[in-house]
């Protein structure tokens, strides 16, 4: 997982990374 430093300021990026994160795990 990214560190609260390595996430955008902007929730929305934030949000989109975390969801394309779960997206790609369970594509894996």
């Amino acid at each position: 997982m990214l560190t609260k430093e390595e996430l955008p300021e902007c929730p929305v990026a934030t949000t989109v990374q975390l969801i394309g994160n779960k997206w790609k795990l369970l594509i894996l």
